[in-house]
């Protein structure tokens, strides 16, 4: 479908790339990433508005970085969705119809299909001046939708969306999604992105970092940067400890890369695979905060620490970050039982481990 072949540009100090990358054809695919890294930038070299210092672009085997954007078989949504508020909803949706070889009476029937699909059929006849948030995106989608591109990017669509039209636009384009589309939808959001993506690419500083389905994130983050825009805050690059440090033949201990005075960390010694360095995920939902007391003798993962942080809840669940030397989270239910700067002791049973080799481990 959409292929990359070393994709690269310059802008000031800015680099992007160089990208190699392939989105199939009918795929929801997500780019995900901060602010300043990238996202738009590689969307607007796509749509035609930019042209790469290098490499090549192409769509269904045909190369098209180095044809006119009216060419390209791609359709563009911008942030603000640049709608013409003289025009009415029908002329909207129809502007791009204009330079097809349709009667008017085609032109009619394909905007109104698509309204349909949309769900604005309703609002046709109406300037779009007067629309809210989610019915101008709507336009949006039906004017970019009704020239039927081979692959529609989205630039952070659901931006000045409440939490309620946000979830009902995420619906409309999963429903437009399963009609055989294929998209390309960037976000800062990871909720947003494991909402909609058949997968996912995390893009920093102008390179991609990981790509795959959803769950690898959650599961296999291969960088820090992409443990955290998975939502998971205990993630370390860790190697096992010197031989005499060992504490027993059926548990090693670990120490974190790069921190040698830090606290031990201690592992069963079956999850070891093989030698060198590995990734290591502590499950923050398995983590028990105890308040401390003078002579507790703490067996193994088991940490003395301080409260460091308490992060805002909804609800009754927080999240507790403790100074164990390094910092951990724990998810706890009550919130008011610990307070800033509190010590206590945080505690993790084997199960909530998960180690492995990621391609970034040296």
């Amino acid at each position: 479908m959409l292929r990359l072949y070393r994709l690269k540009k310059r802008t000031g100090k800015f680099f992007l790339g160089p990208l190699d990358l392939f989105v199939a054809e009918g795929e929801y695919f997500v780019l995900l990433g901060p602010s300043g890294a990238g996202k738009t930038l590689l969307l607007e070299i796509l749509a035609g508005f930019k042209q790469p210092d290098g490499g090549e672009i192409l769509l269904d085997g045909r190369r098209i970085d180095n044809l006119p954007i009216q060419k390209r078989g791609i359709g563009y949504l911008c942030q603000g969705n640049t709608l013409f508020p003289h025009l009415t909803v029908r002329e909207n949706i129809s502007y791009g119809l204009r330079f097809r070889p349709f009667s008017k009476i085609q032109t009619d029937e394909r905007v109104e299909q698509m309204a349909r699909e949309t769900g604005i059929l309703h609002l046709l006849e109406r300037k779009t001046e007067g629309l809210s948030g989610g019915e101008r995106q709507r336009v949006a989608l039906a004017r970019m939708l009704v020239l039927e591109p081979a692959c529609l990017l989205l630039d952070e669509p659901l931006t000045g969306l409440d939490a309620i039209l946000k979830q009902d636009i995420l619906g409309l384009l999963l429903e437009l999604h399963s009609k055989g589309r294929t998209f390309i939808h960037v976000t800062h959001d990871p909720l947003e992105a494991r909402a909609v993506a058949s997968r996912i690419a995390i893009i920093e500083e102008g390179s991609i970092t990981q790509e795959g389905p959803p769950h690898e994130f959650l599961i296999r983050p291969e960088t820090e940067f992409a443990a955290r825009f998975a939502g998971i805050r205990n993630f370390f690059h860790v190697e096992a400890a010197a031989a005499g440090n060992e504490i027993s033949g059926e548990r090693v201990s670990m120490r974190l890369i790069g921190r040698k005075d830090m606290p031990r960390l201690s592992v069963p010694a079956s999850m070891i695979d093989g030698e060198g360095s590995m990734f290591m995920v502590i499950d923050q939902d398995m983590v028990k905060v105890h308040e401390w007391s003078r002579g507790i003798s703490p067996k193994h993962n088991c940490l003395e620490g301080t409260v460091k942080a308490i992060s805002p809840s909804y609800g009754a669940e927080a999240a507790l970050i403790v100074d164990v030397g390094f910092e951990i989270c724990a998810s706890v239910t009550e919130r008011n039982t610990f307070r800033k700067g509190s010590r206590v002791l945080i505690c993790w049973p084997d199960e909530a481990l998960t180690l492995y080799k990621g391609k970034n481990c040296n």
